[in-house]
């Protein structure tokens, strides 16, 4: 029953080229907030988001993607300056109304560099696959999940060691060797949309274990049936 490995990239690229517009600043924003107000109305409302540069408060770059009405996805991307986080971040971290699903496992770096704590609602990957599968001795990772969450996938997939191209560009900043971020176009193309995806695919591995829950007859904290 071994099937083959494919990289996330491999496995996935395609199709978050083709359903996903990456966006920025107001504009972003503004787009985003219409796809939280129209494709939520009448049902629960989440969000996966991702960073880079976790240990510095803020992080170097925020990843937040939403699903839009006809089965796309935007995911918006920030590059916090050393005041913090936009207000529109903030009032997206604050609000109890909407789910911020994470990949932060134990270290809870991501929530740490981004200020959110136990009275936000979150809810995070590791958790919901530990409550669904078991739990396990180690973190699981995002590669992981995704092969849990799409189990009838032709392919087996695996993170891409070229993405260790990316945690050092950010890695860099986090440690003060370069400047912080003025913008998005000082992080290269290749990486800033490694960055986008990750925030993606943290969305798809969600999507994947709600309908393994509905498919078993479970009820997870932090699935939003």
């Amino acid at each position: 029953n071994s099937k083959p490995t494919r990289t996330i990239e491999e496995a996935y690229g395609a199709h978050f080229d083709s359903t996903c517009s990456v966006m920025s600043g107001p504009e972003g924003w503004a787009q985003f907030w219409w796809a939280i107000l129209v494709g939520n109305s009448g049902g629960p409302t989440f969000v996966a988001i991702d960073v880079e540069g976790n240990q510095v408060t803020p992080p170097v770059l925020v990843q937040v993607c939403v699903h839009t009405v006809h089965g796309g996805s935007l995911c918006l991307l920030e590059t916090p300056n050393i005041h913090g986080l936009s207000d529109d971040m903030i009032r997206l971290l604050r609000d109890p109304n909407i789910t911020k699903i994470i990949c932060d496992g134990t270290s809870g770096a991501d929530r740490r560099s981004l200020g959110i704590d136990a009275s936000d609602n979150y809810a995070d990957l590791e958790d919901i696959t530990s409550s669904l599968m078991g739990p396990t001795g180690v973190q699981r990772g995002l590669a992981r999940i995704l092969n849990l969450a799409w189990p009838h996938q032709a392919v087996r997939v695996t993170k891409d060691q070229k993405d260790k191209k990316s945690v050092f560009f950010f890695a860099a900043i986090e440690q003060g060797k370069k400047p912080r971020l003025k913008g998005l176009d000082e992080i290269p193309d290749r990486i800033r949309r490694y960055a986008a995806m990750d925030a993606w695919c943290t969305m798809m591995g969600y999507l994947g274990l709600r309908q393994v829950a509905q498919r078993e007859g479970k009820i997870v904290p932090g699935l939003l049936i």
